[in-house]
Formats: structure tokens, sequence, C-alpha cells
């Protein structure tokens, strides 16, 4: 009995395509994990933060003098509120949508500059547990956001591997 192909896919192409989805799987795991490694970054960052970044060296007279003055401590306050909320908003609308996560890291860049405005302006004490909060909040909306869509994208790439799977064992028939 003599077998042939009957949907157009020969052995060397279907593992290949085999291969390709595989490789989307893997890439899709790694990067629905990578908003944890952000939030352990940004955890890192808060435990200096709440010791003063004792680890950092203080700025010296001039360096300071060159800086100026820190701006008012009510409107980094009201800087962090405006970008806790419209940063929220952008990656809930993300979500909304199903598109791709962006690029998550700006966010810990973001905050790291919050604790230092702070820090600078020697209010870092009184509002610790503000960036904590929204840094919180922020980034685990994010790591949901890309977790949610590479899971998604994930689920459509296994339903394209068992398409093929089928496929495979049903293209050959007796002749």
């Amino acid at each position: 009995m003599i077998q042939k192909p009957i949907q157009g896919i020969s052995n060397q192409n279907s593992d290949r395509l085999r291969q390709e989805i595989l490789d989307r799987i893997h890439s899709l795991q790694a990067r629905a994990n990578r908003g944890i490694w952000l939030i352990a970054a940004f955890l890192a960052l808060s435990i200096a933060a709440s010791r003063g970044f004792d680890l950092l060296p203080e700025l010296s007279a001039g360096a300071r003098q060159w800086l100026g003055a820190a701006p008012p401590v009510r409107m980094i306050q009201l800087a962090l509120v405006i970008y806790a909320f419209s940063a929220s908003v952008l990656i809930l609308s993300r979500m909304a949508r199903g598109e791709p996560h962006g690029r998550n890291y700006t966010h810990v860049l973001y905050l790291t500059a919050f604790y230092g405005f702070f820090h600078y302006a020697q209010a870092l004490s009184d509002n610790f547990w503000a960036v904590l909060v929204a840094g919180g909040t922020v980034l685990g909306l994010a790591a949901f956001q890309g977790w949610s869509y590479c899971t998604s994208q994930i689920r459509q790439e296994e339903e394209m591997l068992q398409d093929l799977d089928r496929r495979i064992r049903n293209r050959l028939t007796p002749e």
C-alpha cells in the first residue's frame, strides 16, 4: 500500500513549522515572567530607598548647589499621583484591547526618579510608602497585563500546534 501526503505538508516543512511554533511558545513563556523580574528589581530598589540610600555616597555641597533647590514636595506628590493614575489607565486600556505589553522597565526608571526626588527633597521617609504602593500597583498591573497577553498568545500557538499535529496524523491516505 502506497501512502501520499494530502494537505501539501512535507515531513521537512511540518518539522520546521512545529519547531517554529515551539520556539514561539518558549519565547512567550519567558516574556510572561518579565513582569515578576521588574517587580523584584523595584522591591530591591525600595529596600535601598527605605534605608535612605545609605549604600550611596551623599551628594557634595557643590553638586547640590549645581542641581539647585529640590522641587516642592507637594509637586513631587502630585506628579506621583498623576503618573500612577495615567500609567494604570494606559496599562488597563492595553489590556482591554488585547495589545502586547509595552516597555515596562520604564516604570521602574520613573519610580526610581520619584524615590530620587523625594530623597533629594529630604522627604523620602514621609513619602516612601506612597512610592512603594504606586509602584506596586503600576508594576503589578503591568505584570498581569504581560502575563495575560502572553498566556493568550500561548493558547493560540498551542491550538496551531494541535492543528498541525492533527493534519500530520491525517495527511497520509492509502492509495
